[in-house]
């Protein structure tokens, strides 16, 4: 019994829950109101409200925009500062639009220490920045943007968004790996290697460019037998006579000196060339340079893309159609309190709007774990690095 104690009390330590808001009677004890546009009179205000279909009255409310072409600025207080760095990093939450929306944001920020709650606005800095943005059908997109090296950084993928009135989980998980996965109610819409997506980073492994190809490499799988030699009937020629005579009816001053037809040669064989045999000195391919670390990189946190001063989460948004509800906040780097608190909001949201649908089964994980780890022991015996082009990351979801 002692050692599953220590293993479960290895996971409560190193694994945390930074947030879990459901936005029950109590929510504006935690969220502040910023008065950025009051004196305008642009800005919005929230409601408490639920979706017209609902698993409970109460449990299935969250907050509302209630006024239209108004900007929304609210904002709450983790309550203490955390870091992502080396770590899991998820960030869910609920939308639904119980109006049609044309055009309006419905994404989420994240926000690091000395944030200012009352003044907050668009023009704020923000760490990261997630969620839907719809316009016209022409430039719906989800949001993935972080602010590293003094830049707001998009990744490259476009993911659509969902624009109906049912309520839609939003997930974005930030892998150990240095991978990221978005999810859109539970379906994986992307899964990348972070530096394929934000090639601002540098990768922690590159190419050695002054590395150069030995003299003695050779790169030719087969050579010529130089043994062979051309059989001596070989040469024969292409095409041969007939035996065609020439018609007694034929006249050569109208129809010109009769020439034999001729017809391909059923011995001629083409051009001869000696047969190829396994060279002895191959190399095994074509030569490349060798991986080395990047000389580029001082230290760890140069090549992470956490962040160490996360401390606030708010809704900065424009909506010119008002209605949108924005719920079930969950930030953390535990997977499986994660999916402990979707079982206990989304899932049963999502069931009351389609009964019919039959809950999708678990992907065993184990299996391709297994799988992926047989991948990164070749790779480790090639020396390709973690993340090579191509790799198919291994993302630690169990």
């Amino acid at each position: 019994m002692i050692p599953v104690i220590i293993i479960s009390l290895s996971i409560q330590l190193f694994s945390h829950v930074y947030l879990q808001e459901e936005f029950d009677y109590t929510w504006r004890d935690r969220w502040v109101d910023s008065t950025t546009h009051e004196d305008e009179g642009k800005r919005g205000t929230f409601v408490w409200a639920a979706p017209e279909k609902k698993f409970d009255k109460e449990a299935s409310k969250g907050i509302k925009t209630s006024e239209d072409s108004k900007f929304y600025h609210i904002s709450r207080d983790i309550g203490s500062t955390f870091s992502s760095v080396g770590k899991t990093l998820i960030i869910s939450y609920t939308v639904s639009h119980t109006q049609k929306l044309d055009c309006g944001g419905s994404y989420i920020k994240i926000f690091e220490e000395g944030f200012d709650q009352a003044k907050f606005s668009g023009d704020d800095q923000y760490a990261i920045m997630f969620g839907p943005d719809d316009c016209r059908s022409t430039n719906d997109k989800v949001h993935v943007i972080l602010h590293k090296g003094g830049e707001n950084r998009a990744m490259k993928t476009k993911i659509k968004t969902k624009n109906d009135k049912n309520t839609h989980l939003y997930t974005l998980i930030f892998h150990k790996n240095h991978s990221v996965e978005v999810r859109i109610d539970e379906h994986t819409e992307l899964l990348k290697d972070m530096h394929e997506e934000w090639s601002y980073f540098p990768a922690s492994r590159i190419r050695d460019s002054t590395a150069k190809q030995p003299s003695d490499w050779d790169d030719r799988p087969l050579i010529v037998d130089e043994t062979d030699v051309k059989p001596a009937d070989w040469d024969v020629p292409e095409y041969i006579e007939t035996n065609t005579e020439k018609p007694a009816d034929w006249d050569e001053e109208k129809d010109g000196k009769w020439i034999v037809p001729l017809k391909r040669n059923p011995l001629f064989k083409g051009e001869w060339k000696p047969k190829m045999i396994p060279n002895p000195s191959y190399s095994g391919g074509k030569w490349e340079q060798p991986w080395i670390d990047n000389p580029e990189i001082v230290d760890d946190t140069e090549k992470d893309f956490g962040f160490e001063k996360l401390r606030y989460v708010g809704i900065d948004v424009w909506q010119v159609q008002s209605g949108t509800i924005f719920d079930n906040i969950f930030i953390g780097d535990d997977l499986v309190e994660y999916e402990a608190f979707v079982n206990a909001t989304w899932r049963k949201q999502h069931k009351v709007e389609f009964p019919n649908e039959s809950t999708p089964k678990k992907k065993d994980d184990s299996k391709s774990a297994k799988k992926e780890e047989k991948k990164v022991e070749k790779k480790e015996k090639e020396g390709i690095p973690d993340d090579d082009e191509g790799w198919e990351w291994y993302t630690d979801r169990w």
